[in-house]
């Protein structure tokens, strides 16, 4: 039994899969049985170990959740800009000296840094500026956060299941093959996108009473008006935006039928491990986060599957790329005035599968193409290029670092990607319109090889893993970009796409790499952060330092 996420047995240099007795992880295994307790919410490193360790996965539960709330330095400056709002009402004479506090406080804990400000706001300004202080308060105390660790085969209860139920809850559930069939419980009381801080509040604490009600009753169904008329919500009154009649009472009533069961049928966790010692059969289910709506993941105990590969991306992760796309170059264009002619992404197998390709989509919208999907089946067909009217914006150039995992399980997407980077390259658009023809054709110049010059997905070698930048660390012997970036490209200059299988390129990524505006990780769930994993500074950060050793600048992150 195997009990971590993840060990280093599948990934030990060898085949991708079907491994043979010259691999290392068949070597180390043989044919020992090897059951793996594994979260749930990580499909992506639990089927390499099936892959390449024979693994039988017995998925576990997310950690405990809870809101962040405000701390420390965070909420004295929330409490500050209540009194500012007080006294730009009441006393505007005082406002120099709050101002003056507000700003002192910032600069102390350097919050100005997270904000982008090196100077303080002229007074004129100062309002402005607090408005977009309130947001990002709201963004931070309202982020869910870990609270603890999951007990194998111990089900959440008490303020534990409250504040996993609520983090459940947030988000519109996808129920019976239907995306939004049930909405998030701040929605459906009402809570609109970008509300101030206030509102989340009031919202957020009317939600927290209600799970907290219906949990004094024990989750009973029927206690569900009695809730709502003791809430004032009037025994179910419309409270959503969807003309539902019902919206709070239909998540409180799914809460109480599917979440709260699925949840307490967590403790079948250890009896499914003895299960499979026993040499028992391990019922399989879906695979993903429970806080993304996907409450059909519990309960856990079960040997998860993953997604179909060629269904990616689906069409809500297009939708969800498309919008990540927008949002970074409509940050950049806020922040410097124009748009990043590159950008630097890392995409990674596991997160490919828990979001059905958000970043696979982001990467296509980027380049303003889109995906054509089978109706039936639901794959991904083909490819169709936007027309330049219809996008509106230059085609951004796209370079991106994959995963070994993600060469493993996505080869076809690898191939998707570089055919959507070849057909804009060699579309008849100016320059200005397309930094990908733009690029493509500077390096014709150089070395007339169209296949390299149309060259944008680098990874690891053939059969290993990794970004080499944790053994460098971990060996101190480094000591500036420059070796960092030697480590990164030595490690990651192997060529992916259609008739390329990881051939040697170093050279091409570099010159990729030196065109780098923006340097971009997606995070697609809060039950782990930057803090829990080496692959974030080693993809990511190693991303930074290469462009920084390349240019001299530092790339936008």
């Amino acid at each position: 039994v195997h009990v971590g996420k993840h060990g280093s047995l599948e990934w030990l240099p060898g085949k991708n899969a079907a491994l043979s007795a010259d691999c290392g992880t068949d070597a180390a295994l043989a044919n020992l049985p090897l059951i793996y307790p594994f979260l749930v919410n990580d499909p992506g490193e639990g089927a390499q170990a099936k892959r390449r360790a024979h693994a039988v996965i017995v998925d576990h539960l997310v950690p405990p959740m809870a809101r962040a709330e405000s701390y420390g330095d965070i909420a004295r400056l929330e409490q500050l800009l209540d009194e500012y709002g007080n006294i730009a009402a009441m006393d505007p004479a005082k406002l120099p000296s709050i101002r003056a506090q507000i700003w002192t406080l910032m600069q102390a804990a350097h919050m100005h840094e997270d904000l982008g400000l090196e100077q303080r706001p002229g007074d004129e300004e100062f309002d402005d500026f607090l408005l977009h202080v309130d947001g990002w308060l709201c963004e931070i105390k309202d982020v869910q956060i870990r609270d603890g660790l999951h007990v194998l085969g111990q089900a959440p209860a008490g303020q534990a299941r409250i504040n996993l139920v609520l983090a459940i809850l947030r988000a519109s559930q996808i129920w019976g093959g239907e995306f939004g069939a049930v909405p998030g419980l701040r929605r459906a009381l009402g809570l609109a996108e970008g509300a101030p801080t206030e509102e989340v509040d009031r919202v957020e604490a009317l939600a927290r009473s209600l799970v907290e009600a219906m949990e004094e009753r024990g989750w009973d169904v029927a206690a569900v008006p009695d809730v709502l008329a003791a809430a004032g919500l009037g025994g179910g009154d419309n409270h959503d935006n969807d003309d539902d009649d019902n919206g709070v009472a239909r998540v409180l009533e799914f809460a109480a039928t599917e979440v709260v069961p699925r949840l307490a049928a967590t403790v079948d966790e250890l009896d499914a491990i003895m299960h499979a010692l026993d040499g028992g059969f391990i019922p399989a289910g879906p695979s993903g986060s429970p806080l993304r709506g996907l409450v059909n993941v519990l309960p856990t105990g079960r040997n998860f599957y993953t997604v179909d590969p060629r269904a990616i991306p689906s069409r809500l992760a297009w939708d969800t790329g498309q919008a990540m796309a927008d949002s970074l170059l409509e940050r950049h264009v806020e922040e410097t005035g124009e748009y990043p002619r590159s950008v630097g992404l890392s995409i990674w197998g596991t997160s490919a599968m828990r979001t059905s390709g958000d970043d696979i989509a982001e990467v296509l919208a980027l380049l303003g193409v889109r995906p054509e999907w089978d109706e039936a089946s639901r794959r991904v067909t083909g490819l169709e290029v936007i027309p330049a009217e219809e996008l509106g914006r230059p085609r951004i150039d796209v370079t991106v670092r994959i995963s070994g995992f993600f060469r493993d399980a996505f080869p076809h997407v690898i191939s998707m990607l570089d055919d959507a980077v070849r057909m804009v390259a060699e579309l008849d658009e100016p320059e200005d319109l397309n930094y990908v023809a733009a690029h493509t054709r500077a390096d014709l110049a150089e070395h007339s090889d169209v296949r390299r010059a149309t060259t944008r997905i680098f990874g690891s070698a053939p059969g290993s893993y990794g970004a080499g930048i944790l053994q460098t660390i971990e060996a101190g012997n480094w000591r500036d970009d420059r070796d960092l970036a030697e480590v990164y490209t030595r490690w990651g200059g192997y060529a992916y796409g259609r008739d390329l299988g990881g051939v040697p390129a170093a050279d091409d990524m570099r010159t990729n790499y030196r065109r780098i505006a923006v340097a971009a990780k997606n995070i697609d769930t809060r039950e782990h952060d930057i803090a829990d994993s080496d692959d974030y500074f080693q993809y990511h950060g190693g991303m930074i330092a290469t462009v920084r050793a390349l240019t001299g600048a530092e790339p936008r992150a």
